[in-house]
C-alpha cells in the first residue's frame, strides 16, 4: 500500500536536511523523496518536502514522520495536489543529490 507524507517546511534549508536525514533509508521503502516550491502571489516562498512510501509498517510510519516532524509541520496536502497548485514553481525530486542539483539550478537562474 501506497502512503505518502506531506510537510511544509519553514525554509528550503530545513527541507534540504530533511532530504539528506532520509537519503539512508531504505529504497525499497521509500519509492520517492522531494522539495516543491509553491510562490504566493506576494511572491514569496512556500516550501514542501514530501515522501512517497509503499508497504510501510507502522513502525516504518513513526520513523519516517519523526524525522519530518521536527523538520517542519504536517498537512494534508497530497503531492499531486501540490504539482497541480497554480502556484508551483518547481518541483526537485529523487536522491539528496538530484535534489541539490536541482535546487543548485533553481539558485543560478
Amino acid at each position: 500500500m501506497r502512503v505518502e507524507f506531506v510537510h511544509q517546511m519553514p525554509s528550503v534549508r530545513e527541507a534540504y536536511q530533511a532530504v539528506l536525514n532520509l537519503d539512508d533509508e531504505n529504497t525499497q521503502l521509500i519509492t520517492g523523496a522531494g522539495i516543491i516550491l509553491l510562490i504566493r502571489q506576494d511572491g514569496s516562498p512556500d516550501w514542501y518536502f514530501y515522501v512517497d512510501l509503499k508497504d510501510a509498517n507502522a513502525d516504518e510510519k513513526g520513523r519516517i514522520l519523526s524525522i519530518m516532524d521536527k523538520a517542519g509541520t504536517r498537512t494534508d496536502q497530497r503531492i499531486d495536489d501540490l504539482l497541480l497548485n497554480p502556484h508551483l514553481g518547481c518541483c526537485f525530486s529523487g536522491d539528496a543529490n538530484q535534489i541539490a542539483d536541482g535546487l543548485g539550478q533553481l539558485l543560478k537562474a
